[in-house]
């Protein structure tokens, strides 16, 4: 495949990019020509829970060279918010001019992300068509993230004054505000029904399973389920009180209270130990 840049899609550079992701390490990264597997090669479904732990698939052992190691967990990144801190920078090193939106960011273009992307990061010949995919899932969230953030703090220092303008014209179309609108619906569509509201978690950026990891490292065992969700899904409101995050949680959460009453309790009243039911229960409650 050709590197060059496309004619009709320049890119706009800035200075090099500085990956805060990594140890320094001046090792290129392999070129995808010499690192693409061969089918044999790829883990079959059931390989996926075989490394580190249940569901991780993991990179290079021992990450000799210095660079970051990359974990899948369900074919997503783990520890994902670094991934996308570093696309984002990529991305805004040199800005494709015909990107107003990912679709619009030329295949020449996307490929030099992808070929930047792994200079900083490494990983076994094994994963690397799951980590491709991987990476082309989070660098569209990621670019699509941005312009958006962009429309309402103005242009940024890495896109040139003609191109925010090619791309606002864009924008003020009416096929892309019809576009926009509709998938901003999808995104807060109330999936189990009006009055459930959206799939939603009080963790910001940070997903639910990173979270658990965190716990995890800082106290030497992982969270229990009942744990993750209270802390995931009930927030506090302005007077000091603590509520569920939407009414979907609400529901969840107080079926699970009930559960866990009646299970802690014989049936006299007397307080039982669950002896670990907990998490039986709640698997028998999603």
């Amino acid at each position: 495949m050709s590197m060059a840049p496309s004619s009709s899609a320049p890119l706009s550079t800035r200075a090099p990019l500085s990956c805060t992701l990594t140890a320094t390490c001046t090792t290129s990264h392999p070129s995808p020509s010499t690192r693409a597997p061969s089918p044999a090669s790829q883990p079959s479904p059931s390989q996926l829970t075989t490394s580190v732990t249940p569901g991780v698939v993991s990179g290079l052992g021992g990450c000799g060279s210095g660079r970051k190691r990359i974990c899948l967990e369900n074919r997503k990144f783990v520890e994902s918010h670094h991934m996308s801190a570093c696309i984002s920078n990529i991305f805004r090193e040199a800005i494709c001019h015909e990107g107003y939106t990912w679709k619009a960011v030329t295949p020449e273009a996307q490929e030099r992300y992808w070929i930047k992307f792994q200079k900083f990061l490494e990983w076994e010949d094994s994963i690397h068509e799951m980590v491709k995919l991987a990476w082309e899932q989070l660098a569209a969230r990621r670019y699509t993230d941005m312009p958006h953030k962009w429309k309402g703090k103005g242009r940024p220092p890495c896109v040139p004054e003609d191109v925010w303008h090619r791309w606002q014209a864009k924008w003020s179309e009416s096929s892309f505000r019809a576009l926009a609108a509709c998938q901003s619906r999808n995104h807060w569509s109330e999936t189990r029904g009006l009055g459930s509201g959206p799939t939603r978690y009080t963790c910001g950026s940070i997903s639910i399973q990173e979270h658990a990891r965190r716990i995890e490292r800082a106290e030497g065992a992982p969270p229990s389920k009942v744990r993750l969700f209270n802390e995931t899904h009930i927030t506090k409101v302005h007077d000091g009180s603590r509520c569920y995050i939407d009414d979907r949680a609400r529901q969840f959460g107080e079926s699970l209270k009930e559960r866990l009453a009646e299970a802690s309790h014989d049936e006299d009243g007397n307080p039982v130990p669950l002896f670990g039911e907990e998490e039986r229960i709640f698997l028998e409650t999603v």
